[in-house]
């Protein structure tokens, strides 16, 4: 299969305690002020979620730490150790992860942190997987209803998706349900599960084989909250790697157009008013040259408000750069943001997430060596040519805006190996 990528080994240079302050002088560019970007870890952190103030930036997988800032993202700590996905709701941290951490069949795990991730409780046992998920999994608390999701099978002819829910807070765990029992991808997204209209939905892409190599956007949804899934859509025909998000008034899909005869790579839009009729497709950024740690990318919405990151090749530099584009009018059209990192390094791997009334922006920056790296945040006001950033304390609680990123990445300086063809 032509998407083949490899997990990285990498063994973290650990930071400690508080990492500094970020300024609010800021970076003034014409769509508004960014504050300052800020050295917050030397991992490779690849996830990040908000909840009323409190912002995390996490590696999910093995040697992982967990970067938080308890103040809207000016002063950051560190914990020394984490794995596995999270989600954050009210102060109390949610967290999946493998009884073994290579991802190969094994039980999903679930815990909770009251004190920011230095202490978690007793796992308990989600549910055992049959093959690999690859990192493909998460966590979500909907309507006070957690839910966790697993790929089980992934890079299989055979493999699935499988959904357990908890109403009592992770104590217990449903008998796990079928999304959807026929899923052939190598490298599942982890995105994730968002409701709509009292709907859960999970969108996700497959290929086949025969008689040619053919991949699909699908989306499945739930009525039950997770019981059962029907009402399987193929929502766009030669894409992958979907982000999935709502704000309420519409379900939003971003995807990487591939195979079909696309001769230039394309990050590509979709959205739906009803979970049912979608829009046509429309371009938000156009690539270089397709590369491995391309197809990480970021999407966050608030209110109509839609912000993608995502790291662009650029084959005559050769140089990864982060870009940022947005649009104020639900996804009808895109505007480039511009250099928000300021950096002259190979920039990768961009996170985003909303509190209140904040964008947080999260990138590794890979300096002039290929290790250690830094990742950098910053953050910036919603409102679009904004001169001012949000005080911590006028913040407005928020809705809760969780970023699933891709975990296998190949090559991250120099030039990365094109998609070019099946195998």
């Amino acid at each position: 299969m032509q998407w083949r990528t490899r997990v990285m080994a990498f063994v973290p240079f650990l930071l400690v305690g508080t990492v500094l302050l970020v300024s609010c002088d800021g970076l003034a560019t014409s769509y508004g002020l960014w504050s300052d970007p800020a050295a917050i870890s030397s991992n490779l952190n690849l996830a990040q979620t908000s909840d009323g103030g409190r912002v995390y930036s996490y590696r999910p997988f093995e040697d992982g730490t967990m970067v938080f800032s308890l103040d809207a993202g000016d002063t950051w700590s560190v914990e020394e150790a984490h794995s596995g996905w999270v989600c954050a709701t009210d102060g109390v941290l949610y967290r999946v992860n493998m009884s073994d951490e290579e991802y190969s069949a094994g039980a999903v795990l679930f815990s909770t942190s009251n004190d920011n991730g230095e202490t978690w409780s007793d796992t308990v046992e989600v549910f055992v997987l049959d093959s690999i998920n690859d990192g493909a999994f998460g966590v979500f608390m909907i309507q006070n209803i957690l839910v966790v999701y697993s790929y089980d099978g992934a890079g299989g002819s055979d493999g699935s998706i499988i959904v357990s829910k908890s109403l009592d807070g992770g104590v217990t765990w449903s008998v796990p349900s079928t999304v959807d029992s026929q899923v052939h991808v190598e490298d599942p997204n982890p995105a994730d599960i968002i409701y709509f209209e009292g709907k859960l939905y999970l969108a996700y892409f497959t290929y086949e084989t025969d008689p040619e190599v053919v991949y699909d956007i699908v989306i499945v949804e739930s009525d039950d909250m997770g019981d059962t899934w029907g009402n399987r859509q193929v929502v766009a025909n030669d894409g992958g790697f979907p982000l999935i998000k709502s704000d309420g008034d519409a379900i939003y899909i971003t995807y990487w157009a591939i195979g079909g005869g696309t001769d230039t790579p394309l990050l590509r839009f979709i959205k739906s008013t009803d979970g049912t009729t979608w829009s046509t497709p429309v371009d938000v950024g156009v690539v270089d040259d397709f590369t491995d740690p391309l197809v990480i990318h970021a999407l966050a919405v608030s209110s109509g408000q839609l912000f993608v990151a995502y790291s662009d090749y650029n084959a005559s530099e050769e140089e990864f750069r982060v870009r940022i584009n947005y649009s104020a009018d639900g996804g009808e059209t895109w505007a480039d943001m511009g250099d928000v990192t300021g950096s002259t390094s190979n920039t990768i791997a961009p996170t985003l997430s909303i509190d209140g009334t904040k964008l947080h922006f999260t990138w590794v920056d890979m300096g002039t060596d290929t290790w250690p790296v830094d990742v950098i945040t910053c953050y910036r006001n919603l409102e679009i040519g904004a001169e001012t950033i949000p005080e911590f304390g006028s913040m407005v609680v928020p809705t809760i805006v969780l970023l699933a990123v891709v975990l296998t990445v190949s090559r991250f300086k120099g030039k990365g190996r094109r998609r070019d063809g099946a195998n």
